[in-house]
């Protein structure tokens, strides 16, 4: 759980395992920024008259899917390529976009089309003036979706047009990346593996982003703009010498899949995903050493997964040291009283095993019913006990001027053994950026890519890793 101090009266919450409860979304392997390659045997051959009822159907398309009660934001991406139909899901609330569709036919307004997966998606929508209203199935669940257009087909092209330039200029021909993924009971999950272009490394790094709907890149739905600070870390590393694993949390990103639910997560678990993911990391040809970096929350999975994948070296960014709702309360001590009475109840509750099912409304989004197992596996476990626990060379990375995690928290966790590495970099912001003293520059840089990351923290980490 994160909360940004926006001021002594207002906070901004974000959500420790902020998933849509509706899960039915696919494990679709999704592509990259253009539209993919569809199967040429779907090519029509239509009249001439057809044509311009084609041509409606290109374009963007904002809506939302309804199943139970629920919904769920959508944006669908139609173009017809040499009379082939190409198209695209996003799902903005899981953070994933870019994913392919298939089977894709349109003809007199009628649209079907399926995101493939472990349970595809089928949808089959008619198309009235702007709007495309139908149904989906995905296994026995079944809904509603409506979308209308916000795009047309023209400034499709040119928006993709004009990322697959953005993208290949920001590549940096040093590094070699490519999608990865491992199954785990249940599903899969997705990360981004990196390596220098002319080097062989013998080290690896996986990095563990920060709790809530924090991708791969360090981003999240929650914010305005995207940082990049994870993506900039691991791209630092690889520059260092090292092969670099940057993933994305079960239930966020890619890392979804069918019958995943809220209810059903623990932090325990994400420890199980990480142990897995240092399995996959020692297995790459050439690597003699492991280690784990984890931020923030991260930093916890990274010490709950040191206990059984045993990495040769840990790196803690903007950690916790105490309890997790003892961070929580120190960061709402600024709320009305009323609020925290309310707060202290539900959490007495969940610390004495019970949950609570009548959840006031400006409570929900910390303690809905649904994240109360989450955050019940957070009370069982503290930092420094677990850091004091375990023998492994451990470097904890402070900034001074991070809004949620207090310096004296950092130190604290530092001195949980004799042995541990410190390293405070008097700039860094809690998205490991360079910021200025003031609170409109530390707020900015959590959703631009444009501000540094902290001088010191990629050669820093690099330095301790390579002794």
């Amino acid at each position: 759980m994160e909360l940004i101090k926006i001021s002594s009266a207002k906070i901004l919450l974000a959500a420790s395992a902020a998933i849509m409860a509706l899960s039915l979304v696919s494990c679709a392997t999704g592509g990259d920024a253009r539209m993919p390659e569809q199967d040429r045997s779907h090519t029509l051959t239509s009249p001439a008259g057809k044509a311009a009822a084609y041509q409606s159907l290109e374009g963007s398309w904002d809506g939302f899917l309804w199943y139970m009660g629920q919904d769920m934001a959508i944006k669908l991406h139609f173009l017809l390529e040499d009379g082939v139909w190409l198209g695209q899901m996003d799902i903005p609330p899981q953070n994933a976009f870019g994913m392919a569709l298939a089977d894709i036919a349109f003809s007199s307004g009628g649209l079907k089309a399926t995101l493939p997966g472990l349970t595809p998606l089928a949808m089959k929508a008619t198309l009235l003036g702007d709007e495309l209203s139908g149904s989906f199935s995905q296994g026995p669940a079944s809904g509603s979706i409506r979308a209308t257009r916000s795009g047309d087909g023209a400034s499709l092209r040119a928006a993709m047009q004009a990322k697959e330039a953005a993208d290949r200029a920001a590549l940096d021909p040093s590094i070699v990346s490519q999608e990865v993924s491992i199954d785990i009971p249940g599903g899969r999950l997705y990360g981004t593996l990196s390596a220098p272009l002319s080097a062989k490394p013998a080290s690896a790094v996986l990095i563990i982003p920060g709790s809530g709907p924090t991708d791969r890149d360090g981003n999240s739905i929650l914010l305005p703009g995207k940082n990049d600070s994870l993506l900039s870390l691991g791209n630092g590393l690889v520059k260092s010498g090292f092969l670099v694993l940057r993933v994305d949390k079960r239930g966020i990103g890619k890392s979804v899949w069918p019958g995943l639910r809220e209810e059903d997560m623990s932090i325990d678990q994400m420890a199980d995903d990480a142990a897995a993911w240092l399995a996959f990391l020692r297995s790459q040809r050439g690597i003699r050493k492991v280690a784990t970096i984890g931020h923030s929350e991260g930093a916890l999975v990274a010490l709950l997964s040191a206990r059984q994948a045993k990495p040769e070296a840990l790196v803690l960014l903007a950690p916790m040291s105490a309890d997790f709702f003892d961070t929580l309360f120190k960061q709402l001590a600024s709320a009305p009283e009323d609020y925290l009475r309310r707060a202290r109840f539900i959490y007495e509750e969940l610390k004495a095993g019970r949950y609570v099912s009548a959840v006031d409304a400006d409570l929900l989004s910390l303690f809905r019913p649904s994240v109360q197992p989450y955050m019940r596996s957070l009370i069982e476990h503290r930092p420094t006990a677990l850091l004091a626990s375990q023998t492994i060379p451990t470097l904890v990375v402070a900034g001074g001027r991070d809004l949620q995690i207090e310096l004296s928290d950092a130190k604290a966790l530092a001195a949980a053994r004799p042995d541990l590495r410190f390293l405070l970099l008097e700039d860094m912001n809690h998205v490991l950026k360079a910021v200025k003293p003031d609170l409109v520059d530390n707020q900015a840089s959590y959703s631009q890519a444009s501000y540094p990351l902290a001088e010191g923290l990629v050669s820093g980490i690099a330095g301790f890793l390579q002794e």
